[in-house]
């Protein structure tokens, strides 16, 4: 699942290059990672963006709007 995800080593851990990433990641593996079918990215509707829309096994629809926080050290 992780084959190919932009991914960067921190002091702490792993993180996703950038929220860019972490959308395609999602994206490429959202049946898998919560059995949601994926059906759009990036739809604007009223002046929003939904990163992700998908359906959930009984067709309701399923907006999904991920948050990217970049953790910095100090050192």
């Amino acid at each position: 699942m992780l084959a190919g995800a932009a991914l960067r080593k921190t002091a702490t851990g792993w993180e996703f290059a950038s929220e860019a990433a972490l959308e395609d990641f999602v994206w490429d593996n959202l049946q898998q990672l919560s059995g949601l079918i994926p059906l759009k990215r990036q739809y604007a509707v009223k002046g929003e963006i939904c990163d992700i829309l998908a359906l959930n096994e009984t067709r309701q629809l399923v907006i999904l709007v991920l948050q990217y926080l970049l953790c910095q050290t100090n050192n």
